[in-house]
């Protein structure tokens, strides 16, 4: 499928990091201008997808994939899927993003020089995160991967006089930087073991049980790298230490990255990769005792705090590491439907897959304005 669904995509993704880039050939003084070119970045994102969604609807479909080729030596094609889970997030990036600008105008003020670099590095932050969620070629999603650690290190270390604000961005951007090395190892064998380098074909191979027996070893290395990829990304513990260091960022950083994007990316990847792996026997006993570990840990940090943010930054290190265990229960079958084999089954799934992804919806919109009011 190509035609105005690809270019819808390519708005939903690109519109930000390209619009918020025009802004630095306007005059420092023009704050009025270049808050209203942001809004139409992130608005032109956000409207892209709703035009997806109300001509064409929400599917599952693997023909509503769209792309064109980029570098096909090494496999890396820009192709999107906007199915419901890849909408889903990008809706919540490009809705909260808009609401942020917003924000962010008004938190720095009459400072000009701020907001001068503050919204292309919010912009690059933007698309980096939609090409995470929408992306479906592995290794482009690798690429907006590594895109959303290097503009979270800018975002973070904003404050650049200040060593205890670099020291922390350098410390964020050392561990999200590592995960996303043991990602593109993962991603690496995945390709290997299934012959696809799409999420999609990764998923349907998986899910299918057509798996070459020769490469069925690979799966348990790959899934423990991605593992490490997104655990990482969304502070699961060993590594939700950087999460909290993270809040010498502005309050809009913190509102956006550490509370509704940023963090839901390992989430994102275990949501995404659930259809695929849930029946392999080491989904669960993965991915629940990390996210028990993580989930009760968080809530424990968070009542010896004393400081606002950074009760809330370990509240998310919480929230993160039940939505990381919720994945992992998910396989276990503790859900009891009754009815007929298949359709208690599906709903069974449905039940499983629903109930995370309303609680990312929920923790994003209560989240971000408990940052903003702490700013």
């Amino acid at each position: 499928m190509d035609g105005p669904g690809l270019w819808m995509m390519l708005i939903a993704v690109f519109a930000p990091a390209v619009v918020t880039s025009l802004t630095l050939f306007l005059p420092r003084k023009a704050i009025t201008l270049r808050t209203v070119l942001t809004l139409g970045g992130f608005g032109a994102s956000f409207g892209a997808l709703c035009w997806r969604i109300s001509s064409m609807g929400v599917g599952d479909s693997t023909d509503a994939i769209v792309g064109f080729p980029f570098a096909e030596s090494i496999h890396l094609n820009m192709t999107f899927n906007p199915d419901a889970l890849g909408l889903f997030f990008g809706l919540l990036v490009s809705g909260i993003g808009t609401l942020i600008v917003l924000y962010a105008r008004g938190y720095f003020g009459p400072d000009r020089d701020s907001l001068y670099r503050f919204f292309p590095t919010l912009g690059l932050f933007a698309t980096a995160m939609m090409g995470v969620v929408l992306a479906d070629n592995m290794l482009a999603m690798l690429t907006f991967w590594e895109l959303t650690s290097l503009s979270s290190f800018l975002l973070i270390g904003w404050d650049r006089d200040n060593p205890k604000a670099v020291k922390l961005a350098l410390q964020a951007l050392a561990t999200t930087g590592l995960g996303g090395l043991a990602l593109m190892g993962g991603i690496l064998l995945m390709a290997t073991a299934t012959g696809e380098w799409s999420l999609s074909g990764v998923i349907s191979v998986l899910s299918s049980g057509h798996l070459p027996e020769q490469h069925a070893g690979m799966i348990p290395w790959a899934f423990a790298l991605m593992f490490l990829g997104g655990a990482t990304k969304s502070a699961q513990w060993p590594f939700h230490y950087w999460l909290p260091g993270a809040m010498a960022a502005p309050t809009p950083v913190s509102a956006y990255l550490h509370s509704a994007t940023m963090v839901k990316a390992g989430v994102y990847l275990f949501a995404r990769m659930w259809p695929g792996l849930e029946t392999f026997e080491f989904w669960g006993p993965t991915l629940a005792p990390f996210g028990a570990v993580t989930m009760l840990l968080g809530g424990y940090l968070a009542l010896r705090s004393t400081e606002l943010k950074k009760i809330f930054a370990y509240t998310t290190v919480s929230q993160l590491g039940l939505l990381t265990c919720m994945y992992g229960l998910s396989a276990s079958g503790f859900v009891h439907v009754s009815g007929g084999h298949d359709g208690g089954h599906g709903a069974q799934e449905a039940s499983n897959a629903l109930w995370p992804v309303m609680q990312i919806l929920n923790h994003a919109l209560y989240k971000a304005p408990l940052f903003i009011i702490a700013g």
